[in-house]
């Protein structure tokens, strides 16, 4: 389906299993073996001592021994078991919005309140479907969201400081005050995004498809913008002080009053772009493309 800029949306929806939940199932099953040949270890070792020195109360040492090899192995596999439920209920939610959306689409998809309240840091949701899903407030911060499908999401107030979203789908996705400080979002697509005021600096948007997005305001210091697409894009009083913006096309884009200071801007292309009360200074002393 080609969307308002008369794009092809190039990623499909992905099966949410594939990779964090195997993943964690692979790291749960070699952890249980793990301990419990950890635990025989120490089971052999106890009775070797308790067959010198202790053999009239063998059976008692035995019982004991036993009850706290079990104990431990109760507590790792609740522990353990805990994270993989929680990774299933994700999963299973991806899967229902899936469904939901086919049904209704003009619906946007909340997750059920407990889900809201949980801290998502540093949570593995590789290729997630996350579609058209109400995420707001929610701390991602460090999370694993590669290729996942954020289209349409609403992701305003998160917290999504160090989240991996290479690869991401997050068209028309409404990310309004959101914190993606150091976020890497590697050849993601965000075209049409809501991006107004967020703090993207020293982010990562390395081939970042963001065509028509809205970064009005947005802190960009320090960000990779290396061949960004940005044709259209509101960047209208945007901070893009040192950012490299080597061999990013931004034309038609709105710079008005927008910062390039120090900015890397060989190659760029402002063809058509509006640059009244911009003040570029060439980190190279290299004329940029297509600048009058």
């Amino acid at each position: 389906m080609n969307n308002q800029y008369g794009f092809k949306n190039s990623l499909k929806p992905l099966s949410p299993f594939k990779n964090s939940l195997r993943g964690n199932l692979r790291i749960f099953v070699l952890r249980v073996l793990s301990l419990i040949f950890i635990a025989f270890l120490l089971l052999f070792s106890i009775n070797t001592c308790i067959l010198i020195e202790f053999h009239n109360n063998l059976n008692n040492w035995l019982i004991t021994t036993f009850v706290l090899v079990f104990c431990c192995i109760a507590l790792f596999f609740c522990y353990s078991a805990k994270k993989i439920l929680f990774l299933i209920q994700i999963h299973i939610i991806s899967i229902i919005n899936r469904c939901l959306n086919r049904i209704s689409e003009n619906t946007l998809i909340s997750l059920p309140p407990h889900l809201m309240k949980v801290n998502f840091k540093g949570v593995n949701l590789v290729r997630v479907f996350f579609y058209k899903t109400n995420l707001k407030g929610i701390n991602f911060e460090n999370a694993n969201l590669k290729r996942a499908n954020l289209e349409r999401a609403d992701l305003s107030g998160t917290n999504l400081k160090g989240a991996k979203l290479e690869g991401a789908n997050l068209v028309n996705a409404i990310l309004e005050e959101t914190n993606l400080e150091r976020v890497n979002f590697l050849l993601a697509n965000l075209i049409g995004a809501n991006l107004i005021g967020v703090n993207l600096k020293g982010a990562n948007l390395k081939g970042a498809n963001l065509i028509g997005a809205n970064l009005e305001g947005a802190n960009l210091e320090r960000a990779i913008l290396y061949k960004a697409k940005l044709m259209g894009a509101n960047l209208k009083g945007a901070n893009l002080e040192e950012a490299n913006l080597e061999g990013a096309n931004l034309e038609r884009a709105n710079l008005y009053n927008a910062k390039l200071e120090g900015a890397n801007i060989e190659g760029t292309n402002f063809k058509g772009a509006n640059i009244e009360g911009v003040n570029i200074f060439l980190k190279n002393s290299l004329e940029a493309k297509g600048l009058a």
